[in-house]
């Protein structure tokens, strides 16, 4: 519903007659970006140090993401525009034991609000600052020998946790050719605000936690496995998963631009 609202508001601004050269267009494409987690890295070196006699393949890192976004750009006029727009980006990494088992993790990123204002120049190349708020989802779950995965309590990792952060980004666009050209390069980089740290939280959403038998969850996931092993019920909250100054993202896109609307400013 906000992210309704908001869009009504920057759209209701582009139709003031104070602004007599505005026009719209849309641009999407695939996006490629690269995570730093710091609090995921320090969860993955502690649970590779306590297996690593287990393991043919350590647990990996959730740096590259793969996935797409959309812009809605209000141009005022031919320097200054707004914009609107929706991120989804999301990654997949797993570790491998002797026994043929495994652990997988699988990371998603959103931002179900996403605006701001941009700057263009001569050839609408663009400098665009925005504000949002990102959903952010980590999924564990562990994978047998015979390929059947399990979200269930059976595994003390296993499960689905959830979290938010808002976020600042900049965000530079290039035009592939001077002039009409509909291609363009998007790099951004989006750097979180300052709040209170924020943990990733159990979220209990998954169907297959109903077929556990001895289901025992996790509130959060833990940064130091080996601790959390030895008293899984009385391991710090200090020592888990964590988002606020913790992830970044730096992202280039590819993007298609098409022309929504442009109002006829000459006197006829």
């Amino acid at each position: 519903m906000r992210k309704k609202v908001f869009v009504f508001f920057i759209l209701a601004v582009c139709s003031f007659r104070f602004f007599p050269q505005v026009s719209f267009d849309l641009s999407f494409g695939p996006q490629y970006g690269y995570l730093f987690h710091k609090s995921y890295n320090t969860f993955r070196a502690s649970y590779n140090d306590y297996h690593k006699s287990e393991l043919t393949d350590p647990l990996g890192a959730l740096t590259h993401n793969i996935g797409g976004s959309v812009l809605l750009r209000c141009y005022l006029n031919e320097k200054i525009s707004l914009h609107v727009g929706y991120q989804q980006m999301r990654s997949r990494t797993s570790s491998r034991f002797t026994t043929g088992a495994g652990r997988v993790f699988l990371h998603r990123y959103g931002t179900p609000i996403y605006g701001g204002v941009g700057f263009s120049g001569k050839r609408r190349n663009s400098f665009e600052l925005s504000a949002m708020f990102a959903n952010l989802e980590i999924a564990t779950y562990y994978r047998y020998p015979d390929k059947s995965i399990s979200y269930g309590g059976e595994k003390l990792l296993n499960g689905t946790f959830t979290t938010f952060q808002a976020m600042l980004s900049a965000a530079y666009t290039l035009r592939f050719k001077k002039g009409a050209s509909p291609w363009s390069l998007r790099a951004e980089f989006q750097f979180p605000l300052a709040p209170p740290d924020i943990i990733f939280e159990y979220t209990d959403s998954h169907w297959a936690r109903d077929l556990s038998i001895t289901p025992v969850y996790m509130s959060s996931i833990p940064t130091d496995y080996a601790l959390f092993l030895k008293d899984p019920i009385n391991y710090p909250v200090d020592n888990t998963m964590y988002v606020s100054n913790r992830i970044k993202y730096l992202s280039v896109s590819v993007h298609y631009t098409i022309k929504l609307k442009r109002k006829n400013t000459s006197n006829s």
